[in-house]
């Protein structure tokens, strides 16, 4: 399995806490954050990451380098604002085998089942099938409906309370970011690429989890993530992580 991580963003509204670093970066109790959800992915079976970089891209680079905990790690640096759905296009370059693929935000942590995610993308014959939680917080996070068929229909408002929203994993056929051609940067790939693939004929299905997510992109959260991350045992390979707003509790 390989994954894309987009690390791009400069954090803005995060710059009250973390002001000298990528947002991708930001401490928690000791580590960056990109370490945290790397060493999810690897337990998940990930076995290359191609780090999808921006702003302040070098200090990405030099903590990592071309390998974390033995997995090798690809660099797509933009050189340009590309928008998160150019950033995946031009990764998709980096990839080295051919089939599916994950897409993750590199400020969000939604540690949930990936196997489960990709049997439901293949029993589905999905193009695009994304990872979503019901959210506890009114007009923050898009809205991701489905209709009968599961199918997702695309929409730019926000999701209400107990409303399914989009949980920042998708899992993507391996063709598909290519075939989006002549496009004028920067693109969205919530906003502009998927509605570009459905208009392409593309199936973009989705599935709920019950695990805990959570957005470092606020002062707030991020420091409530610390807060709960403070009890894992950095000895232990199978750790624990209680949200303690939702009380759920999920190994990563």
């Amino acid at each position: 399995m390989e994954a894309i991580i987009l690390a791009g963003g400069k954090g803005t509204r995060l710059k009250s806490v973390v002001f000298d670093r990528p947002k991708p970066l930001a401490d928690i109790n000791g580590q960056p954050f990109l370490a945290i959800l790397m060493n999810y992915l690897i337990e998940q079976g990930c076995r290359h990451f191609v780090l999808a970089t921006g702003y302040k891209r070098e200090m990405i680079r030099l903590q990592f380098g071309d390998y974390y905990q033995g997995i090798p790690i690809s660099y797509s640096e933009e050189m340009q604002p590309l928008g998160t759905g150019g950033a995946v296009i031009s990764a998709q370059k980096k990839l080295v085998r051919k089939e599916p693929f994950l897409v993750l935000n590199g400020d969000t942590f939604f540690p949930i089942n990936l196997s489960q995610l990709k049997k439901q993308f293949q029993k589905t014959k999905s193009d695009v099938t994304i990872a979503l939680f019901k959210t506890l917080e009114g007009g923050r996070y898009g809205t991701a409906e489905q209709d009968d068929q599961g199918m997702i229909k695309l929409a730019t408002k926000k999701a209400d309370i107990g409303e399914s929203a989009n949980g920042g994993v998708f899992m993507v056929g391996s063709a598909k970011p290519q075939s989006i051609k002549n496009i004028n940067l920067p693109w969205s790939f919530e906003a502009d690429f998927l509605p570009a693939l459905a208009e392409l004929g593309a199936q973009i299905t989705g599935m709920t989890f019950n695990e805990p997510f959570i957005d470092i992109g606020v002062p707030q959260d991020y420091l409530r993530f610390c807060e709960n991350m403070k009890s894992r045992q950095p000895t232990q390979r199978n750790l624990v992580w209680c949200d303690k707003t939702t009380k759920r509790r999920v190994a990563i």
